[in-house]
């Protein structure tokens, strides 16, 4: 899982996740972590809200086949593992 050095950071990170996840039902604790890190209320909102609207995106996408129009990315490990081939 992702990750940043900076604390209130790696709490929003770790709470989008756990949305993800969890399917929406975070538990206390995950609440209380971000907002111990110093995220405000409107910045959970913001939180949900983005998690919620890429999760809806993607399933758009995923019903209709949107073609890809773009260089895929690959994972980290499977870029090093091409490149000592």
């Amino acid at each position: 899982m992702a990750g940043s050095t900076d604390p209130k950071i790696d709490a929003t990170l770790k709470f989008a996740a756990a949305i993800v996840r969890e399917r929406g039902a975070v538990t206390p604790e995950d609440f209380q972590k971000v907002k111990s890190a110093g995220c405000s209320d409107e910045e959970i909102q913001e939180i949900v809200a983005n998690v919620a609207l890429f999760t809806f995106a993607n399933y758009i996408n995923l019903v209709i086949g949107t073609e890809i129009d773009f260089p895929l990315v690959m994972p980290v490990k499977q870029r090093a593992a091409e490149k000592r081939i």
